[in-house]
């Protein structure tokens, strides 16, 4: 881009001394700008020219708005970073097959949640194997798609750094700070048993989850504990997810017929 201003100035001197007239000198300057090769990556544009901004003349003031492009290019980024990049090609809504009446009323209830654009939560829990992750996954797709930062997270990542003095400060800050948080197998029970807690964990989730109701931060959960296994651990850390959850707040009873990976 240097080499090109520098010829644009040596052509501005030569136009002046040809007579050639200011209107167009800047267009030629705006021309050249649009028809040059920037070094932006992820996504071709013919438009810009892998520059991200067009110039323009606006009342013979060379002006430059951003190309359609960069959107595309924050989407790729938001993907990346995400966690799910490989994941959501999968785990969408159409890959997720409905063969009885309990899994198509979650599904509808959740592409619902998917389609709207208030800052509720959403919670699903219950058996495992039963698809909760898939559905929550297909959700953080479309999020992504819609331009929104989201970040994937397993609970037992969190707790474990959370936990740790060298690590806490950094994490905690990335964690609330996420536009978007999925925690993916919240509080997973050891042994799979519901009833049994951790204080520690508790105490660590309910700082994490009372920051984002505080911000009001969009959070996704999926977990094998349903609302009133989280009722009998924490009052608390429950109702600030129930209200924040509205009526996106999902149990799939217990039954290893619900277990896929069992069938």
């Amino acid at each position: 881009m240097e080499a090109i201003q520098n010829l644009l100035q040596i052509a501005g001197k030569q136009n002046s001394d040809a007579g050639i007239t200011p209107e167009s000198y800047d267009k030629m300057r705006c021309d050249w700008y649009n028809q040059s090769r920037g070094s932006l990556t992820g996504d071709d544009c013919p438009k810009c020219r892998n520059k991200g901004s067009i110039a323009y003349l606006q009342d013979g003031v060379e002006m430059h708005r951003i190309c359609e492009c960069m959107a595309i290019r924050q989407n790729q980024s938001n993907i990346t970073q995400s966690g799910l990049a490989e994941t959501i090609r999968t785990k969408t809504f159409d890959a997720y097959q409905c063969k009885e009446d309990w899994q198509t009323a979650l599904k509808e209830n959740v592409m619902h949640y998917a389609e709207k654009n208030r800052p509720q939560w959403l919670y699903i829990g219950g058996q495992s194997g039963a698809g909760k992750t898939h559905l929550c996954t297909a959700v953080c797709g479309v999020l992504l798609q819609r331009g929104l930062q989201v970040r994937y997270e397993m609970w037992q990542t969190i707790f474990r750094d959370l936990s740790q003095f060298a690590t806490r400060q950094e994490r905690f800050h990335q964690l609330t700070q996420a536009q978007v948080l999925y925690i993916d197998d919240f509080l997973k029970p050891i042994g799979g048993n519901v009833s049994d807690t951790n204080p520690k964990e508790i105490s660590i989730a309910f700082e994490l989850l009372n920051e984002r109701y505080t911000r009001n931060m969009v959070t996704i959960i999926s977990s094998e504990r349903i609302f009133r296994d989280l009722l009998a651990a924490d009052k608390a850390l429950a109702g600030r997810i129930k209200e924040r959850c509205g009526g996106y707040l999902f149990a799939i009873m217990r039954s290893d017929e619900k277990n896929w990976r069992l069938r």
